[in-house]
């Protein structure tokens, strides 16, 4: 898989990522001055597809996110320069499920996905659409 420096890849208005005119796969990084890394984000076929990360300059982890076809898609977490986790939130095709956020020293939930949102219905026509299942969706 392909490692290079983020400079060298590139967002197109058709909504992909290119590098050299040709749709991406691999991992684009950034680092500090001194060489130490910052970050990576992986790509498949010009989407953010799979893990990205970011640190501190101290190399402690500041965000970790998952990423699926281009959308948030997983567990999104992110911490204090010392670990301490500040919130985590899950997501699904984009859309958040639900959010924990550090609050007075206790993860206390502060969003949760309802039924009666916009972003509901379109996640079960989402999930219909991205089945791995044959049978999701067939009438």
């Amino acid at each position: 898989m392909a490692r290079v420096p983020a400079n060298e890849v590139s967002y197109a208005e058709d909504g992909f990522y290119y590098r050299d005119r040709e749709l991406f796969t691999g991992v684009t990084f950034t680092v500090y001055p001194t060489g130490e890394a910052r970050s990576e984000v992986e790509y498949r076929d010009g989407h953010r597809w799979g893990p990205s990360k970011d640190w501190y300059k101290t190399g402690q982890l500041a965000e970790e996110w998952n990423f699926r076809q281009g959308g948030a898609h997983g567990m999104q977490r992110e911490f204090e320069k010392d670990g301490t986790l500040l919130s985590e939130e899950a997501c699904e095709h984009g859309i958040i499920l639900w959010r924990r956020e550090l609050q007075a020293g206790e993860m206390v939930e502060t969003y949760r996905l309802s039924e009666e949102e916009h972003n509901h219905a379109l996640l079960l026509k989402f999930r219909k659409l991205f089945s791995l299942d044959p049978d999701v969706g067939a009438e």
